[in-house]
């Protein structure tokens, strides 16, 4: 978590090792962190990242409802990679 103590906040360098995928740990882990802080929150990722935007979308919407949009970015500086996707509470 990044900008603790702004109003900006954002989820960074999140990961839960292979093991311990599906079992839940990681949408508890990441909706304790959300309760934490009163929005706006932020996450991105990238996206090949097939498993990362199914699973941030539900988060978001366990914590935010429908308060919360996805945009997809270019990486700055990175023309030949695919575009960031980043989902925003306000």
């Amino acid at each position: 978590m990044t900008d603790v103590g702004t109003p900006d906040r954002q989820l960074a360098h999140f990961f839960v090792v292979p093991a311990a995928r599906r079992s839940g740990v990681g949408r508890a882990l990441a909706a304790h962190v959300l309760a934490q802080h009163p929005a706006p929150w932020t996450v991105a990722f990238q996206h090949d990242n097939t498993e990362a935007g199914p699973f941030w979308r539900r988060v978001w919407s366990d914590a935010f409802g429908d308060d919360w949009a996805e945009t997809v970015e270019p990486v700055p500086g990175k023309p030949d990679v695919p575009p960031d996707h980043w989902i925003r509470t306000w």
